[in-house]
């Protein structure tokens, strides 16, 4: 799970929400949390196997809505935010 506080709410709702087969909800819960997230000094300082699952489940759940150009963005995103992470990067150059 993820951060501190009610944040950590917030991703187990949007992972509820993933269950009830309501991915538009999740992604935008998730969506939510993860500009929290880069906005918040104490949040953004968290440990970085925990940031980086937000946007992994968000790529995810875009990838098997089939929204891969989404999926391809948010990949990109985490890509710039973790730039030794090159799972990121190679995410979006593998996404077909």
């Amino acid at each position: 799970a993820v951060g501190p506080g009610h944040h950590q709410h917030e991703f187990l709702a949007a992972e509820a929400a993933e269950r009830t087969s309501d991915i538009g909800r999740a992604e935008a819960m998730l969506a939510g949390l993860d500009a929290a997230i880069a906005a918040d000094s104490v949040l953004s300082s968290l440990v970085k196997r925990y940031l980086k699952e937000v946007p992994r489940r968000r790529i995810r759940l875009q990838r098997d809505a089939g929204d891969v150009a989404a999926a391809r963005r948010i990949a990109a995103e985490a890509a710039t935010r973790f730039p030794t992470d090159e799972g990121f990067a190679a995410f979006v150059d593998g996404l077909d």
